[in-house]
């Protein structure tokens, strides 16, 4: 509590929030997205990298300040024009098919109160009703975002930030905050509130396209940095997702030999391997994964020593 000359108690400023989102053509998940962060931001700005929908009008709607862009093929770019317009203490970042639980909206800006601590990292609930994909979690009902998926799988990042530190994203595609705040040791935190992605049905010719413009943002990526497994990792997975599996491999192997070796991507690999019907090449990798998983095997079973990726 702060006091003023008088003596007089004066009531804490409670810190203010801009909320910096990136757009196009998403006109229905928007109107969700924002009405559900009601109360969350002190500032809206969004950037808008063409959209031909009412995007840009549910934006006004709800007071947005409204950047437009010409799209360049780099999602940090894009970002980072807004973050050049926010004016409060702290930016909070979200998708326009992302929601945030009524509930949790005074929990998050509660986080900007904790003293001494400059970014946030915050889960995302990525809903789905594959049971059989890495990492899954059931659902347990805590949430009303939940209802129609079976479980999700979390992803954390940075989404929540002091503007004073001038940070800006970095990566053409999967672009984060995350690399900065860690080069420059700035404090921070996990919470365990969520942000609810529930993936929208598209038609499939949408999705392919969707999926070949991914493809051309990764390529760029594997361009700039040709020794970023995890850009390499990122190529996989798109071509994995349009069934160009030996493209797949053949960029997975690449991530892998980079030092992008997490248990859950060779296990991965094993899987591509064995649709291809490489059966034996495919078991070599189900063994390194669950050495890597269980280093203690190394020393057990001989013959896991030997195993080379």
């Amino acid at each position: 509590m702060a006091f003023s000359r008088a003596g007089k108690a004066m009531s804490k400023k409670e810190p203010t929030i801009s909320l910096c989102m990136l757009v196009c053509n998403e006109e229905k998940s928007l109107r969700k997205c924002l009405a559900t962060a009601k109360g969350l931001y002190d500032e809206l700005i969004i950037v808008d990298t063409g959209s031909t929908d009412k995007s840009i009008e549910v934006a006004r709607e709800y007071k947005a300040k409204v950047v437009m862009v010409k799209w360049k093929d780099d999602f940090a770019w894009a970002r980072n024009q807004g973050l050049k317009h926010a004016k409060c203490d702290w930016i909070m970042v979200l998708d326009p098919d992302e929601t945030v639980a009524e509930r949790d909206v005074p929990r998050i800006r509660k986080l900007t109160e904790v003293e001494g601590v400059a970014v946030w990292q915050i889960p995302t609930r990525n809903y789905t009703d594959n049971s059989l994909v890495a990492n899954f979690i059931p659902n347990k009902g805590e949430y009303e975002e939940e209802r129609g998926y079976r479980g999700y799988v979390l992803s954390t990042k940075t989404r929540l930030f002091m503007r004073s530190y001038g940070l800006e994203f970095e990566g053409v595609v999967h672009e984060m905050i995350d690399y900065q705040a860690f080069r420059r040791k700035l404090e921070g935190r996990n919470t365990s509130i969520p942000i609810h992605h529930r993936p929208v049905e598209k038609r499939e010719k949408r999705r392919q396209g969707k999926c070949l413009f991914m493809i051309r943002i990764c390529e760029k990526k594997v361009e700039l940095n040709p020794n970023d497994g995890q850009a390499w990792w990122e190529m996989g997975a798109v071509q994995h997702s349009m069934g160009l599996n030996k493209s797949a491999l053949k960029s997975m192997k690449k991530a892998l030999s980079l030092g992008h070796r997490k248990p859950e991507n060779v296990f991965i690999v094993a899987m591509v391997l064995k649709g291809l019907g490489k059966i034996e090449e495919s078991e070599r990798y189900f063994e390194k994964a669950i050495c890597l998983m269980n280093p203690e095997l190394t020393h057990i079973k001989k013959r896991y020593k030997k195993l080379s990726i």
